[in-house]
């Protein structure tokens, strides 16, 4: 296992402590688990310019100092493994980023991202971003 992201490893840990990171891995959908997401999961998808902070989704509400946590029941179609972790896929990273209380230019910075990498087509992020796809598309060149 890869030791970089010390971080979110740490992040996930907490959410249960009596678990391993190999079943944090393998099993981020348990009742104590969670995946990396919105913010955290762009940087895994290699968005560095993003504003820094770990985000986790968990199926339960929870508080962990220093952690934004939100509250989903996702399904495993919505989750990967990135870097030995598991996060959002780039679709739910997308939902995520784009019902996420950031500004435009943020969000832009992720479409441009994922569309330069060839992670998604622009119409895909059209669909995926709904409300704000306009606001935020209308920032790429």
């Amino acid at each position: 296992m890869d030791l970089d992201y010390g971080d979110y490893r740490t992040a996930l840990q907490r959410l249960d402590t009596s678990r391993d990171q190999f079943q944090l891995q393998f099993d981020p959908l348990h009742r104590d688990g969670g995946v990396l997401s919105h913010q955290s999961a762009a940087h895994l998808w290699g968005a560095v310019d993003l504003p820094w902070g770990i985000h986790i989704t968990v199926p339960r509400r929870r508080r962990l100092k220093g952690i934004t946590t939100h509250t989903a029941r996702l399904e495993p179609s919505q989750i990967t493994i990135r870097e030995g972790l598991p996060i959002t896929t780039i679709e739910q990273t997308t939902i995520d980023l784009g019902s996420w209380p950031r500004d435009d230019e943020h969000r832009s910075r992720w479409a441009e991202h994922c569309l330069g990498e060839g992670l998604l087509t622009h119409e895909q992020l059209v669909e995926l971003l709904g409300d704000t796809a306009d606001r935020t598309l209308c920032w790429l060149d």
